[in-house]
This record gives structure tokens, sequence and C-alpha cells, in this order.
């Protein structure tokens, strides 16, 4: 019975600090769009970039925000593979 307790206490401590991640786990697909504050965003392959700061410069988002919590733009989050910003639609 300890082991389970213990177990659970575990599980509890990850979802928890799942909460405060900051790692995007929402995936939208390249040309589809998701709404954030009553605004809609298009998702976009990205260009190329010379060097990281330069990764979110194309990016909608930081229009209205210093910080990111938008869905997957990550090669390495997203499944498909590719690099993308946000795009407002206007």
């Amino acid at each position: 019975m300890e082991q389970v307790e213990l177990a659970r206490r575990a599980i509890e401590v990850a979802n928890a600090d799942a909460q405060r991640s900051r790692i995007p786990r929402r995936y939208v697909k390249v040309g589809g769009t998701f709404e954030r504050k009553g605004r809609i965003f298009r998702c976009v392959l990205r260009g190329s970039v010379s060097t990281p700061s330069e990764a979110c410069s194309g990016c909608d988002i930081l229009k209205y925000s210093h910080h990111c919590d938008a869905p997957m733009c990550s090669k390495w989050d997203r499944s498909d593979g590719n690099f993308v910003w946000f795009k407002e639609e206007l």
C-alpha cells in the first residue's frame, strides 16, 4: 500500500509540474488556425533564419505579448517536422 501511495504522489507532482510548464502542447497543422484572446492566427511555414534570436521575429503572436504560449512551432515539438510561425488573420 505504501508503494501505491508513493506512486500516486509522484503522479500528482508530475501533473502539477505539467500545468506550469511553458512547453507548447497544442498542435495546429500548417494552414490551420487557432484563436487566442479574440484574434485568429494561421499556422504558416517559417522561412529560414540566420540566428536563433530571429526564430520568433516573423510570428505575429509577439505583437501582443513579450512571451509566447502559442501552439507548437519548433520542428522538434511538431510531428510534421516543420518550423512554423503564426500569422494574424485580418
